[in-house]
């Protein structure tokens, strides 16, 4: 791994507290940030990147996501929907249902893909697919692609019993493997659906397996007011009380969505230091609601930002939280602090759970995943108004390199080791072949 030397440029070190140098070098030595500074010449064998109107900041982070995604993009033979429940009926539970190995190893490629090329290095993901299952697959891609990703299978009864098992089995093979062979970048979860698409039978075996790894689930959690009625009406307990009962709730325990949980509830998920994940485009897509993550802020809450899929981007994520909390509150006051706070705090804070690393910043001897932005600011810029110009200013800047681990996966806006246009091209067959069958 050679080493990297970028010149003259702006560090955001942190934003959580906010920490910029301007003018500073950075050099980075095989994994780690080695130096920051003013080094008056490159050391030797340094690849060096011209850093002057530009930005370097913290490698950025997503704590929710699905790879196995990408091939909805466009497919628009489905019927009227009305709920939520018609929206994973009509489209997502038929794609994963006919998702291939292949289809998994390329669907994860191209979010691999899209995720370097926003500046996202960081990514957590929740898989899906009831027949080719494909976890292996996905951290294939993962690997290849050389980012850092928490992955999980989606455990669910929906199939019936038999294909609940084998994704049960899925979860206990991967961090089983994880373990025998420990990563840098790929860590593991315990993949759930939601409590409404799952037995107390299969909650209670998937919690031995729980104690078994010493991890945390990854589930749908209150993210439409379905997952609330099914838990009342079936068991008599709200969605997270369910959860508490199976002895699933964790400092591990990742909780995607939380749209529909009461007071009680987050009660529960602070008491068990559990982690709430925002995706506010996706909830506005689904029609599901806002989460209340004033409630979230004020009540102490650990909470971060994801994407559902729905963007690789993480600016346009955050600028849709915050938008979403002042049209949710009245009040254009309201959603610039507690969403700003979930994606360069929140979302730090989940990494270095999983990873044990402080992501999230630039430090010296620190994880050298950055990312660099042509960016020229035209007003002042300082620590004070550093989120401003990130989320009125960078949100729309290109992404120039993106580097995890050390290692520059993008430079002046080229990836570096893939053939993006081969890769696309046959996951487009790929692609063809999967509408086909979704529509037979």
């Amino acid at each position: 791994m050679s080493n990297l030397f970028i010149q003259n440029t702006t560090v955001v070190s942190s934003l959580f507290p906010h920490k910029i140098r301007f003018h500073t070098d950075v050099l980075i030595e095989d994994s780690k940030i080695t130096s920051i500074g003013k080094l008056k010449t490159p050391p030797e064998n340094s690849l060096c990147i011209d850093g002057s109107n530009k930005l370097l900041m913290p490698g950025l982070i997503n704590a929710h996501t699905h790879f196995y995604s990408a091939f909805a993009r466009g497919y628009s033979n489905i019927p009227a929907v009305h709920c939520f429940h018609d929206v994973l009926k009509s489209l997502w539970w038929k794609l994963d249902r006919e998702l291939t190995e292949e289809a998994c190893y390329y669907s994860a490629l191209i979010g691999c893909i899209e995720a370097i090329k926003a500046g996202t290095t960081t990514l957590v993901d929740h898989h899906a697919a009831p027949h080719a299952f494909g976890l292996n697959q996905v951290s294939k891609a993962v690997q290849e692609t050389h980012l850092r990703a928490c992955l999980c299978y989606e455990v669910s009864d929906r199939d019936g019993p038999e294909i609940a098992q084998r994704g049960i089995q899925e979860n206990d093979f991967f961090l089983s493997r994880l373990q025998d062979n420990p990563s840098d970048t790929l860590k593991g979860l315990f993949g759930l659906h939601a409590s409404f698409t799952l037995t107390d039978e299969t909650l209670k075996t998937v919690s031995s397996l729980v104690d078994k790894h010493q991890t945390g689930i990854h589930i749908h959690l209150a993210e439409d007011q379905l997952d609330q009625d099914h838990a009342e009406r079936n068991y008599r307990l709200r969605a997270t009380h369910r959860l508490e009962n199976a002895g699933l709730l964790n400092s591990k325990a990742l909780l995607a969505h939380g749209v529909h949980l009461n007071q009680f509830e987050r009660q529960l998920i602070n008491k068990h230091a559990c982690f709430l994940v925002h995706n506010p485009q996706s909830n506005m897509n689904n029609a599901v609601g806002a989460a209340n993550l004033h409630a979230w802020h004020r009540e102490g809450l650990s909470f971060g930002l994801g994407t559902d899929a729905m963007t690789y981007n993480m600016l346009e994520e955050l600028r849709v939280a915050i938008w979403l909390q002042k049209l949710r509150g009245g009040d254009p006051s309201l959603g610039f602090v507690p969403a700003t706070q979930a994606l360069f705090q929140g979302n730090p804070k989940l990494a270095e759970r999983i990873w044990g690393l402080p992501l999230g910043r630039i430090a010296e001897k620190g994880p050298a995943d950055v990312i660099l932005y042509n960016y020229q600011p035209y007003t002042d810029l300082s620590e004070e108004n550093i989120l401003g110009h990130i989320v009125f200013g960078v949100s729309q800047a290109d992404v120039h390199s993106t580097i995890v681990n050390g290692k520059l996966l993008m430079h002046d806006g080229k990836l570096l080791g893939l053939d993006e246009s081969e890769i696309y091209k046959h996951a487009k067959l790929l692609a063809d072949e999967l509408w086909k069958k979704m529509e037979s």
